[in-house]
This record gives C-alpha cells, structure tokens and sequence, in this order.
C-alpha cells in the first residue's frame, strides 16, 4: 500500500510540473507576443505613414552636353510627409549612379526641379528614377520614361520656355513684355501668346548669328498670318511670311531672305529648327516637324549688331524658343522634335 501511495503522489507531481511548464510556456508565449505585437504595430505606424503610398511621377529629364541635368518631378494626391527623394542614375552600360535631395521637396500636387552636377563616373544616362524617403524607409521606385529625357546639343545660349514667364532656362537673356503678350494654356501646357505684343531679350552679344547658329521654337499662327518670331535687327529675323517660315538678314546693305518648303501657318503647332555653319559647307537648312525641309547652299555670315533680341509681334503663339551657338544636325533635329512634341 505504501509503495502505491508514493508512486500516487509522484505520478501528482509529475502532473503539476507538466502545468506549471504549461503555465510558463503560456506566459512566456504571451509575454513575446506583447513584444512582437509592439513591433508591428510600430512598422505598422511607420508603413501608415505614407512611404509606401506616395505617388510620384518622373515629368521630364533634362540632359545638358556638359553631363549637368534638370529633373522635373510630379507629386500625386497622396498624404504624408516627404523626409528626401532619392534619385538613381542609369548608364547604358548597366552602372547607376545614386543622389539625394532634402530641401525642396513636394507638397500634395506640387511640381518641382532638381538640378545635378556632371558625375564622369558614369556614362550616358538612359533612365533615372526617384524614390521618396520617409523615416528612413524607401518608398517605391518611379522611374521615368525614355520618351522624357531631352538631350540638350552643345552650345545652348538660352532656352524661353515660356511656362508662365520670360525667364532665360538655360542662360542669362530673360525677356520684358511689351503690347499684348500673355500666357495661354494649350495642348502643349503654358505657351506665350501674342497678339502684336512681343518680347525684349536685351542685346547681349552671344545671342548674334556669327559663324554657327541654331534657332529651335514651336510655333503655332492661323492661316493668313506673317510676323515676325526672332529678330536681332539685320543680325537675323525669323518670321512667318504667310504660309512659310522665312529667315533674312543683311550682309554689304544687301537684304538676303530664304524661306521653308512647306507651310507652318495652318492652324496648327509646328517646330521649326533654321541652322547653319558658316565654318564648314556654309549651308542653311530649315527642319520642319523632325525633317529637313529645304536646304540653301554657300551663303555669307549677316552683320552682327548691338540691337535687341525681339522675339513674337505677330498673332499666334510660341513655345520652347531655344538659341544655339553651334549648328544643329539632322539627328539632333529629330531629337528635339521627338521629346518636345509631347509638351
């Protein structure tokens, strides 16, 4: 009877000790769950906070020949408090190149430039991305369309963009407003709009035709319409004379004027590139739309002058004015056309 009675009570503490294992097990369970729950209720504060919802949208690349860029982002509707963005260089041999930004950052809705410095470390950029940052989470990855990124030829003086402005984009040549000039919006966003009014760029001596030249714009004029787009006194004016584009400028007293093949006022937006390079074959081409539209052979370099640059006094609209100190090829051209025609 003894011996049954202690192998009793050893089979009761041998239950008690299996619960008090179970007992600690449990609290130890619960004690690591309070733990864990804490965690994830914190990562799911930080996921709440917006890192993984803020929209952005990668607008437009520019690419200056000196390796410099401008990159114009687009924030959506989206809540939460950007902390930097980070932006992702790649090259076309696969290496990437990394930035960060922390001052400028968009609001809800709000549209902002960076500007970067050239890297010789990496080659030529095919793609750039963004990625907001926000405590010390990366969000998702934006990247922009090839379609977006504008390679600038060398020898860009000045860039009218005309978004709302007469700022110089690329240089120091920002214009005054005289007569009727505003800005409309159109299907290609904020455009200067004249109706005989124009604009003064000042007579700053890099905006001369002398040996090499490029004068890119988009132009847009009604049937019937001639005016003037660019002139520098007898330096060099560009104009509509109804329906073609024409360039003239003077050389011994001598007035010379040549024009486009094909028409640009109709009604509807056009590019318009006049080149030359008096320092090779000497030969002035029109490209009209991305082609070559006419070409003219062996002509002299115009007289310089001291005259401003004027630019609209005619009724129609213009956009995206660039001048250049270097001719234009047709490649380069087609490019301006392809990424510009988007707006």
């Amino acid at each position: 009877m003894e011996e049954k009675s202690l192998e009793k009570k050893k089979a009761q503490a041998n239950i008690i000790t299996l619960v008090l294992i179970i007992l600690i097990s449990i609290v130890a369970v619960s004690i690591i769950w309070v733990v864990v729950s804490s965690l994830i209720t914190r990562e799911s504060e930080k996921i709440g906070a917006g890192h993984l919802t803020i929209g952005l949208e990668v607008k437009e690349v520019i690419l200056f020949a000196t390796g410099a860029s401008k990159i114009t982002v687009k924030r959506d509707a989206s809540e939460g408090k950007i902390d930097s963005l980070k932006f992702v260089f790649y090259d076309d041999n696969g290496e990437t190149r990394v930035q960060t930004k922390e001052e400028n950052l968009p609001e809800q809705l709000e549209t902002k430039t960076y500007y970067f410095s050239p890297n010789p470390e990496i080659g030529k950029i095919k793609s750039v991305s963004v990625v907001p940052i926000v405590k010390n989470n990366l969000g998702r990855e934006f990247k922009g369309d090839a379609g977006n990124i504008l390679e600038i030829p060398s020898g860009l003086v000045s860039w009218w963009r005309f978004d709302g402005n007469l700022d110089d984009f690329a240089g120091n040549n920002s214009c005054l407003f005289y007569g009727n000039l505003n800005f409309a919006d159109s299907e290609r966003g904020k455009v200067a709009s004249f109706n005989g009014g124009y604009a003064d760029c000042g007579d700053n001596e890099n905006l001369n035709i002398n040996n090499k030249f490029a004068i890119s714009l988009w132009v847009k004029a009604d049937s019937g319409v001639s005016g003037g787009l660019i002139k520098k006194g007898n330096n060099y004016e560009i104009k509509i004379k109804n329906p073609y584009a024409e360039l003239s400028y003077t050389k011994d007293g001598v007035l010379n004027n040549f024009s486009s093949i094909s028409e640009i006022a109709d009604g509807e937006w056009h590019h318009l590139i006049v080149t030359e390079d008096w320092t090779g074959n000497k030969n002035l081409m029109f490209y009209i739309d991305g082609e070559l539209d006419n070409m003219i052979q062996n002509l002299e370099v115009p007289e310089i002058n001291n005259e401003d640059v004027l630019i609209g006094n005619f009724n129609g609209r213009i956009d995206e004015a660039m001048f250049f100190n270097s001719s234009l090829s047709y490649e380069q051209a087609k490019a301006l056309f392809n990424v510009q025609k988007l707006g």
